[in-house]
């Protein structure tokens, strides 16, 4: 008979040690997926400022390009108008 509860106190105490190892198994997968998605969570968090941010940077582009697109356009339309000159006044010479 002690035998009996030698072997059944053994087997308690081999359940008992396989449930705290899985228990902090579980602990840890769970707080690994907590995590996972504290990264999306932050993600999309983050995504409306990233959004606003390039809208910005785009803006300041822009408003810095235009003083040299207005210059090349008008360096260009001088170009065309001495060329148109040139072209004009060699026509009338023949």
């Amino acid at each position: 008979m002690q035998s009996e509860i030698d072997n059944a106190a053994t087997a308690q105490a081999q359940l008992r040690r396989q449930v705290d190892t899985e228990l902090p198994a579980v602990a840890m997968h769970e707080h690994a997926r907590a995590g996972q998605a504290g990264k999306v969570g932050k993600a999309l968090d983050d995504f409306g400022g990233d959004l606003l941010q390039g809208v910005a940077a785009l803006i300041t582009f822009v408003a810095s390009t235009i003083p040299f697109a207005l210059a090349g356009t008008v360096l260009y339309l001088v170009w065309r108008r001495v060329r148109r000159g040139r072209r004009g006044g060699a026509a009338d010479k023949r």
